[in-house]
């Protein structure tokens, strides 16, 4: 498999108000998201953002709404791809089968469903 060249996840959606203050998740003064990678928020080494995802409600364009839902999406693609290719090794035989692996790999496919969506703040 072909060696992957983005940022190492997992990925964090960061919100940011007006004075670039770090913000809770669905606080009403959010200005942007920055996507960052997890382990910064956790005292890791900061590495720069993966991106950052703004509305332009102003101009008739992305709502606030659509900016908070991409950027759910954004940050939980590290955790889907790597849920998927447990998936496709475990059907693919490549990985031991059973149905303690099958299920975990479901558990965290779902997790990441979860992630994209925004229920889930990990």
């Amino acid at each position: 498999m072909a060696e992957m060249k983005h940022t190492p996840g997992p990925w964090l959606a960061v919100c940011n108000d007006i004075q670039d203050t770090i913000r809770p998740v669905g606080d009403d003064g959010v200005r942007y998201w920055d996507i960052v990678q997890q382990h910064w928020k956790q005292g890791g080494p900061y590495r720069g953002s993966v991106c950052s995802v703004f509305a332009a409600e102003d101009i008739g364009g992305i709502t606030r709404a659509e900016r908070d839902a991409n950027a759910h999406l954004i940050s939980a693609a590290p955790d889907m791809l790597a849920a998927l290719k447990t998936l496709d090794s475990i059907e693919r035989g490549m990985q031991g089968w059973h149905e303690d692996a099958k299920a975990e790999a479901w558990a965290k496919a779902r997790a990441a469903i979860a992630k994209a969506e925004g229920r889930s703040n990990a």
